[in-house]
């Protein structure tokens, strides 16, 4: 195994066993630039760095944010927000909590908030989660690009 391959399949490990994350090609590429960079930046050998990431929490944060793919969209998948509209909200009673798993930016949990607030039940909650802390920060501040909101109605 090459040092880059060791340093990098390390982190790989820790990522997956702390958040399940398996990595793909690309992700592992993405891995390895971010490890060298943030080594090279703290003055340490990528090996030193990614054996430490398992006792310092906030570096495993910035890896975790750097390999974690955090795209979303208004509306991405517009038949299944349109049966949650005409069939599954209209047949729920008493309050409703909507689960925005892997969240990533928060284009889907606004969606879902939008879609709740059109059906007219006042009783409803969005929760919004992802394993990477920046991109739950992005969706806290719910701003957004003039191109993601493309496609949106005013």
């Amino acid at each position: 195994m090459s040092t880059q391959r060791g340093h990098v399949q390390v982190a790989a490990r820790l990522l997956a066993e702390r958040t399940g994350l398996r990595l793909s090609d690309g992700l592992r590429a993405r891995l390895a630039v971010h490890l060298e960079a943030a080594a090279r930046a703290s003055g340490q050998a990528p090996e030193r760095y990614a054996a430490g990431l398992a006792g310092d929490p906030d570096a495993f944060q910035a890896v975790l944010d750097r390999v974690t793919v955090q795209e979303s969209g208004f509306f991405r998948h517009p038949d299944q927000f349109a049966a949650l509209g005409r069939q599954v909200l209209p047949a729920l009673e008493g309050p409703v909590v909507v689960w925005s798993a892997g969240c990533a930016n928060g284009q889907e949990a606004y969606s879902l908030a939008m879609e709740l607030a059109a059906s007219g039940r006042a009783d409803w909650q969005v929760l919004a989660t992802d394993v990477s802390a920046a991109a739950v920060a992005r969706a806290r501040a719910g701003r957004y690009t003039t191109a993601e909101l493309a496609g949106l109605p005013p």
